[in-house]
Parts: structure tokens; sequence; C-alpha cells
């Protein structure tokens, strides 16, 4: 530091200060040796580190270190903590951390456990059982999502914590651990978390209603065979005789494997108008999927939600890997939607695994879905070639009131002479005045991923071309189709162009193009 090239010795030590505070930021986590040489480089870069809390704040309790977690703990001084403690932890890193930690848990603002072994996760939470946490905002315990799950049994029951005194805690998120649901804990959340919950701990309706109402800001809900069970799953549904209203409530997870809990839980909340609901159950043998999910639809409609024109507008359905199957209202962020679509929308994800890709198709459209709450538009990706011309008309048929189509990744050739196929007139069908399949669609975007990289052959354009007349001869015409991702000559685009439809080919990457 004596070279006469040195020049940061002119650097003021408010900016040094600053630069340094970024190390750990920037430091691979748990590496505090690395970074720690920062207080051996001279004299004054030791007293600038040394003279600031903030900056050992951060604490990482990895294997090998606890020489230097007490270190940390120290020069941290009064400042609030942020901990987090790793696996693979040698008996020595246990016992001096879970001593450093319950020591100074007066102060810690978040505390975080990852991928530890029960064994050793009881060897740190036993001596915080009865240690208030005043600051603590977030606490969690998380694992790895490839972690087996025979390794944690039943899961790890906690009877107390902090004493139940953590009055600005906000962020709770448990795996494989649970606390009874009577524990003060449960208030005031705003990220509530539960995953794979002891079976001792599975809280009455009562109980998980009483504790939600002590949450009234809770923006987030996810609960992974966790909550209320129902006590009567082989008796008919029967609605409860109260719910809790989470005004602030913006996403709600529910994750079971038996339906009827999913049920259970749903049937006690009321729903704000513009929650996000995803659903996540197993299609098991005879059961009738479509049924339970009508269930969560009713669920959803509120009369007071009616009248302030929240109906879904918008469906999208989504194959996604391992054969599952996404079905969901959403709102979509695509800057290509017409801006006079109405933006106002309930939001439910329904995810069904194993399930039949035609069967989900066709009965969850007509059984879930009155002709008042269908949707507007319709996106759907990666199904490829799994649905036939005779299927999409059967799922297709009854839909007056989609306006827009944004289809992805499928086999098109069946698609287009599904949408022009006309069929005998029924005077009973509320689409008998066209004979044609989804007569109000005016706007369908298509999407490659990967792009085409030749022009598309000449019994495409030929397919396109019948189902653009049909639609004409019909008073049904498509006003707008967008390619994305589809390499077009301009023969074959001047051909096509002399239908009713205005034609865009958009280059790949272009509008809406990577936006979904």
């Amino acid at each position: 530091m004596q070279s006469s090239t040195d020049y940061t010795c002119l650097v003021p030590s408010e900016i040094l200060l600053e630069i340094f505070k970024h190390i750990p930021q920037e430091a691979p986590r748990g590496s505090d040796r690395e970074w720690l040489a920062i207080t051996a480089v001279c004299r004054r870069w030791r007293e600038i580190a040394l003279s600031s809390s903030d900056l050992w704040s951060t604490i990482y309790i990895t294997s090998d270190s606890s020489r230097q977690t007490p270190l940390f703990f120290e020069r941290s001084n009064i400042a609030l903590l942020d901990v987090g403690v790793g696996c693979f932890l040698e008996p020595e890193d246990i016992s001096v951390g879970s001593q450093q930690l319950s020591s100074n848990i007066s102060r810690v603002y978040s505390l975080l456990f990852t991928g530890m072994p029960i064994d050793d996760l009881c060897q740190f939470l036993r001596p915080l059982m009865d240690r208030p946490a005043p600051e603590l905002h977030s606490f969690v315990i998380a694992y790895p999502d490839e972690t087996p799950e025979d390794e944690f049994g039943d899961g790890l029951l906690i009877s107390s914590l902090f004493s139940g005194v953590t009055p600005h805690l906000r962020v709770l998120s448990l795996q494989y651990a649970s606390l009874p649901w009577s524990s003060s804990i449960y208030s005031g959340l705003v990220d509530l978390r539960l995953y794979h919950e002891h079976s001792d701990a599975h809280p009455s309706a009562e109980l998980f209603l009483s504790a939600l109402e002590n949450c009234p800001s809770l923006r987030i809900l996810s609960l992974q065979e966790a909550g209320p069970i129902d006590p009567y799953r082989r008796r008919p549904y029967r609605r409860p005789s109260r719910k809790v209203t989470l005004s602030q409530l913006q996403v709600v997870k529910l994750d079971f494997e038996e339906p009827k809990d999913t049920a259970h839980v749903l049937s006690h909340l009321s729903l704000p108008p513009l929650v996000t609901l995803a659903i996540v159950t197993t299609h098991q043998g005879e059961l009738d999927t479509v049924s339970y999910f009508t269930k969560y639809l009713q669920q959803l409609s509120n009369p007071s939600l009616e009248c302030a024109g929240a109906t879904p507008h918008y469906l999208r359905l989504g194959l996604l890997p391992e054969d599952t199957i996404s079905l969901s209202y959403t709102l979509p962020r695509l800057n290509h939607l017409p801006e006079t679509l109405p933006l106002n929308c309930s939001a439910l994800h329904a995810t069904v695994k194993e399930g039949d890709p035609y069967w989900f198709f066709t009965h969850i459209t007509s059984k879930c879905m009155s002709p008042s709450r269908q949707p507007m538009c319709l996106f759907m990706d990666g199904w490829g070639d799994m649905l036939d011309v005779s299927q999409w008309s059967d799922g297709l048929r009854g839909w007056t009131r989609l306006r827009m189509m944004n289809v992805k990744d499928l086999q098109e050739q069946d698609f287009f002479e599904a949408l022009g196929t006309v069929y005998e007139l029924d005077p009973c069908s509320p689409e008998a005045y066209s004979g044609i399949i989804c007569p109000s669609l005016g706007l369908l975007r298509i999407e490659r991923t990967p792009p085409s990289t030749g022009d598309i052959s000449e019994n495409w354009v030929e397919d396109l071309e019948t189902c653009l007349k049909l639609r004409d001869i019909h008073n049904a015409p498509l006003h707008m189709l967008q390619l994305s991702g589809i390499v077009m000559s301009d023969a074959h685009l001047e051909r096509l162009n002399v239908h009713r439809c205005q034609i865009v080919v958009e280059p790949w990457g272009g509008v809406g193009a990577g936006q979904e």
C-alpha cells in the first residue's frame, strides 16, 4: 500500500466503506474468507471495515465456519442481522452457530435454514423455543426441490418457537417443519407458505380461520399438504358456516393429493376479485376431477363480485412437462392485446397431473363454463398434435364470446380445418345462426418456437385459405391473423390477402415474442 502508483489512499473513507458493503453481496454465499481479506490489506482498510457494523450484519453459518461466526456477531455490534444456516455442518459449526444465534436472536431480522437434516435443525431450534424475536421479519425453513420426501418421514413438529413473541414477523415459510396454528406467530403475516405439514399439526377449520383472521394484510397463501384436512371426505360437499375475508390477498396456491381437501380449504376462503388462484391435484383413477373444478369455480362466484363486473375474461391452456395440464384464468401481459378488451378478471390456475389432454380440454371447457363466464381470449401452448380436427371442434363448439386466440407450437393444419368446420345447424344451439366454430373470433395469433427456417408448404397455405374462405362465407371472418416464427413468401401472402383477413407476418422476436 506504500507504492506511489496506489491511488486508493486518495479515496475518501465513506466511499471505501460503500465499496466494502458491496463485497459481501457480490461474493458467493458462505465465502466469508475471501472477502474478509480486505481487513488485512492495510491498517486504514481494516479500521474502516471494523468501524461499520452493517458490513458484518449478513452472516452465513456454513461448514467449517465456527471460527468466523463469533467474529461476525461481535463486529455487527447492535445492527439488525440477516442470518442464513446451510447444510452439512460439522458438530463444532452447529455448537458455535446455535449458541451465537440464540444469544443474538433479539436482533435477527431474517432467518433462513436451508437443506438441513432434521436432527441438525432441532439443535438450532431448541434454544430458540423460549427466546423472543422482537425484530424478526422473515423466518424460512426450506429444502431443494430434488430432496427425496422419504428423508423426512412425517417432518418436524415444533411445539413452540420464540415464545410466540414475533411482533414484526411478516414472512413465514416452513417446509417439513410445523408449528401449532394456535401459536401467536400466525399473526400479522403478509406471506404464508407451508409445505408438508406434520400430521398432528393440521388445524380444525375454526382454528385455521382464526389464524388467518389474525393476518388481515395477507397477500400470499401457499399450502401444500398443509392446513385443515376435510374430516368428512366421503360425505357429499357441504357449504361451510363461515369464511375468512382477506381483502389484500393476491396469490393463493393449494396443492393437495386429495381434491376434497383442496375444496375444503377453498370453501373457507372469500377471495377478492383479482386474486390468482393456483390449484394442483392428481387425477386418480375414476375420480371425476371436473366435478371438483366446477366446485372451485362456484366458490369464486361471489354475488358482490358479479355486480362489480369481475367475470373472468381470459383463459389459458398450457401443456406442461410430465403430462401436466394447466388450466388458468389469468390476465395476459402481451403488447398486442386489443385495448378494447376488459381488463378486470378473476384468475384461476388449475393443474391436473396424469390426465388425458383431450378429455380435460373438452370436458373442463364444457362443464365448468357457462356462456356468461366464457373467456374472450384463449391462450394455448405446447399442445403439439395432441388434438385432431374433431377434438378441436368438440372443444371449441359453443364458444360464442371468444374474440382472440393465441396458439403456440401445435398442429396448425388440423387447427385450421377445425376453425373452418361447418356443422349441422341446431335450433337449440347458441351458434345456430352461423353454423361455424367461434363465430366472434376476430384476432388469431400463431407462434412457432423455434421459428421455421423455410417457406411454409403449399398444403399449409391451402388449409388456411379454405378456413378463411369458409369463415367469410358464413359471416364469421377473421379480421387479423398474426404469424410469428413462420416464413411466408410474397406469393403466398398475396394469395391469402384476397380474403377479409389482414395477415401480419412478424419476424422472430417481434411484437409479443417471448412475453408470455
